[in-house]
């Protein structure tokens, strides 16, 4: 999912049986937004997945307003390493 771009800014939450830090750490670096250990709590699912969505939200509007306010250039750096590159000589 987060190797396509039209698929990389959706929210994942991993569940699994194994609750050992090494899958938690592994599922994170692979792009995971959260991590659940079964059995799910469904009460805890529900507010895991509303603050992933809230955080999706929030990155489309900082997307929308960094495209706005900057050059295609700058808004390409500041959304693809989080701050402008050098300067293009």
């Amino acid at each position: 999912l987060k190797d396509d771009p039209h698929l990389r800014d959706i929210p994942v939450v991993m569940t699994s049986a194994l609750d050992e830090l090494d899958s938690v750490v592994r599922c994170v670096e692979m792009g995971a937004e959260d991590y659940l250990t079964k059995p799910v709590n469904p009460v805890l699912l529900n507010a895991r997945v509303n603050a992933s969505l809230e955080k999706k939200h929030l990155r489309d509007q900082q997307r929308e307003l960094i495209s706005k306010f900057a050059t295609k250039e700058v808004a390409d750096d500041l959304l693809t390493y989080g701050r402008p590159s050098a300067p293009r000589i």
